[in-house]
């Protein structure tokens, strides 16, 4: 497929895949291993932008247009290793940019564009998952502050994060119009985590349980106005959505280098197994599948960059995308064979990684929800 990428974007891509592919790849086996947090590769990502994509140019970020965000964010996910951040880098920083008042955006996006400060989305709590507007976190108005009570949990960057963007319902009775967003800081008193989840993947990336008893978050860091905060949290997800979707096209493409590689490399039978019409359908497949979500992907941005509605879009991209990542990397670890099930080859840890991309930012359930509702309305229209 011709994108179209202008001179730009093509040197944008050469300078990021070079970078990514020499300081970031490498990292991926051995953060897997020993289960630290690259706090130095962060300092690297942010010298060349990485922690600033989403934010604007006047609070030292990027603001990179929609094609060359998914440029950047596929060759994150063909690195994986500290390019996994990268998604947790500019989708915690999008309720602040959309949503923040002038002196919330100067007083935090500049240290997040600097890779100075992490920050970090607390909406998911134990039963409001998909369904969010059944949270039970509470938060009070008592004069210039709001009392806050309640958890989230599977929050990303939690305990690293300097600030949090978290929801809690000021108005119970009001259903998902109850709900309000804040920005609360590290070492607010009553403000704790839990202990980091162990995870299937991405072991190296401290995922917390938030914990809020009595937070006292003064009224200038409220986020939006008060019952604004299911918006709030709304207008992230088509944006993740791209993210995810972008990320596991890179994915996918390193897992099928990968496991190509091995075929001409492995002799059975007297011959590579790439010559065997079994592999030869396997690696078919997978193609098929990569452009495919590739090309759904890219359709997606190139509506986001002309500033149309992209909903429907970016759910078949996230679908898609993510699945297809669990097919390939499945197919791809069975090509390795038994090596592949080994942890000194990199298949087994892409294949664990994969797995995430159905669940987080909206369930492929929730993706079916929202395709076939937009349909449906669609087919009333002519109907």
């Amino acid at each position: 497929m011709d994108y179209q990428l202008n001179d730009d974007q093509r040197l944008l891509l050469r300078n990021i895949r070079d970078f990514a592919r020499k300081e970031l790849m490498p990292l991926g086996d051995e953060l897997d291993e020993s289960g630290r947090f690259p706090w130095e590769s962060i300092k690297k990502m942010a010298a060349i932008g990485l922690t600033a994509l989403l934010i604007p140019e006047r609070y030292e970020g990027m603001d990179v247009d929609a094609i060359s965000y998914c440029l950047i964010l596929e060759e994150m996910g063909y690195a994986n290793g500290p390019g996994s951040l990268v998604p947790g880098f500019s989708l915690a920083s999008l309720p602040m940019i959309l949503y923040g008042t002038e002196e919330q955006k100067s007083k935090y996006l500049p240290p997040m564009a600097r890779g100075e400060k992490l920050t970090s989305f607390g909406l998911s709590e134990a039963n409001a998952g998909s369904d969010n507007a059944s949270m039970q976190s509470r938060a009070v108005r008592q004069g210039d502050v709001y009392v806050l009570n309640g958890s989230k949990c599977f929050n990303s960057f939690g305990s690293v994060a300097e600030t949090y963007t978290v929801f809690a319902k000021t108005d119970p009775a009001a259903g998902h119009k109850g709900i309000t967003a804040f920005i609360l800081e590290k070492g607010t008193p009553g403000f704790s985590f839990g202990a980091h989840e162990k995870k299937m993947g991405l072991g190296w990336v401290p995922t917390t349980d938030l914990a809020f008893d009595d937070c006292r978050v003064p009224l200038e860091n409220r986020l939006g106005e008060e019952g604004e905060g299911f918006k709030v949290a709304m207008s992230v997800l088509d944006p993740a959505r791209l993210t995810v979707a972008a990320f596991h096209t890179g994915l996918s493409q390193r897992a099928f280098d990968l496991a190509l590689e091995y075929a001409f490399q492995r002799v059975q039978f007297g011959r590579p197994i790439a010559q065997f019409q079994a592999i030869q359908f396997k690696f078919a497949d997978m193609a098929l599948g990569i452009e495919a979500g590739r090309q759904l992907t890219y359709s997606a941005a190139r509506k986001k960059a002309a500033g149309q509605p992209y909903g429907r879009e970016v759910s078949f991209a996230k679908l898609f995308t993510t699945e297809n990542s669990n097919k390939v990397t499945y197919e791809a670890l069975q090509i390795h064979g038994g090596y592949g099930y080994m942890k000194s080859y990199p298949m087994e840890r892409l294949a664990r990684e994969a797995r995430l991309g159905t669940l987080g930012e909206g369930t492929s359930e929730i993706q079916r929800v929202i395709i076939a509702d937009q349909i449906y309305r669609e087919f009333k229209k002519r109907h």
